[in-house]
């Protein structure tokens, strides 16, 4: 799945903004920032700042937000990889399609898998190394479900529902979602199968025809302006759990030769190992952070033979173990249960 360093804020925010009745100006000044941002619309954000906007509609309204995001998500409001998605025929081909365009809306990853018990959808964040906004997951789980329910005209409830926090206004969001949240380690959400391919009231052919040429330019953008060092951490983001990063490996996936990855990184004032450590480092303590899984499986994911080479790998990153930084920060982790 491609991943960007920037993300595009569209005009269509602030409709969203308003809607909401957030206090503009003090959205920017709590993220940090520009003054005037929103008189330079359409513009790009770091995946920090992303965060950081989302910790300041947070700060506003608290729990509400995902709720009230739910109560004002209209058609006036989407973002056109989003509106694109309600052309599709049904949730199943508009979720599919979402994925392929989530690195254009932000830092998140989307995972689609079918199977006899219905749709699930994964998410995942990146770029960021700090707590995550407590209410994002679950306004992307009341954006899927409002989205479903939207186009299909239908009070759509889903199967079940996953959170890394649970909120303390348990009672109302399972008011809107129809059944209860579950505590996880990751942020997800599955739908009947009955639900994922009820047709779609909005969907046209002919309109997806026109955006579709449009994302597709824009996705090819991604990768044209990505420079070396972002090609290198996004391709070692899919080959980590293979163990398979050495140089050689990734000039090979990038059809280049070592000489010429090297080449192109030094013009970058960037080292490949550099890279591929301070990747590891990041991950391990978002994993840390944000999950139980064990410092084997967590060795896996990194690449790594076995889970002393990790734990030596990061205490020289670091300064401390990984178990001794998992109890600094015991509090962000959620309770892993299977999806």
């Amino acid at each position: 799945m491609k991943r960007t360093a920037k993300f595009t804020l569209s005009p269509h925010c602030l409709i969203l903004f308003k809607d909401l009745d957030l206090d503009q100006a003090l959205l920017l000044k709590q993220a940090k920032l520009p003054a005037d941002l929103w008189h330079s619309l359409p513009t790009s954000v770091t995946a920090a700042q992303y965060f950081d906007l989302w910790h300041a509609m947070e700060a506003q309204l608290g729990e509400t937000l995902p709720l009230k995001l739910a109560q004002h998500l209209n058609i006036e409001a989407f973002d056109p990889a989003i509106f694109a998605c309600l052309c599709s025929a049904n949730l199943s081909a508009a979720m599919h399609r979402l994925s392929s365009y989530k690195p254009l809306i932000g830092p998140l990853t989307l995972d689609v898998h079918e199977d006899a018990q219905g749709l699930l959808l994964s998410l995942d964040c990146y770029g960021y190394d700090k707590p995550l906004p407590k209410s994002l997951g679950l306004c992307e789980l009341a954006f899927f479900t409002q989205l479903a329910r939207l186009a299909t005209r239908t009070q759509v409830i889903p199967k079940t529902l996953y959170v890394t926090q649970l909120p303390d206004n348990m009672a109302d969001f399972e008011n809107y979602f129809g059944t209860s949240l579950t505590l996880s380690n990751q942020v997800a959400i599955r739908f009947h199968q009955a639900d994922t391919q009820r047709p779609f009231m909005t969907e046209n052919a002919a309109m997806w025809s026109f955006f579709e040429n449009d994302l597709a330019q824009r996705l090819a953008e991604l990768d044209a302006s990505a420079s070396m060092t972002q090609k290198v951490k996004a391709l070692l983001m899919e080959l980590l759990p293979s163990g398979q990063v050495s140089a050689e490996q990734v000039a090979a996936k990038l059809a280049i030769s070592k000489r010429t990855l090297q080449r192109k990184l030094d013009g970058e004032s960037a080292n490949f190992q550099s890279l591929l450590s301070a990747l590891r480092s990041d991950l391990a303590r978002q994993y840390l952070r944000r999950s139980s899984m064990s410092l084997q499986e967590i060795a896996f994911l990194l690449g790594f033979s076995d889970a002393n080479t990790f734990i030596r790998a990061f205490n020289q990153w670091n300064g401390v173990p990984p178990g001794h930084f998992r109890n600094q920060n015991e509090h962000s982790v959620g309770k892993d249960y299977s999806i």
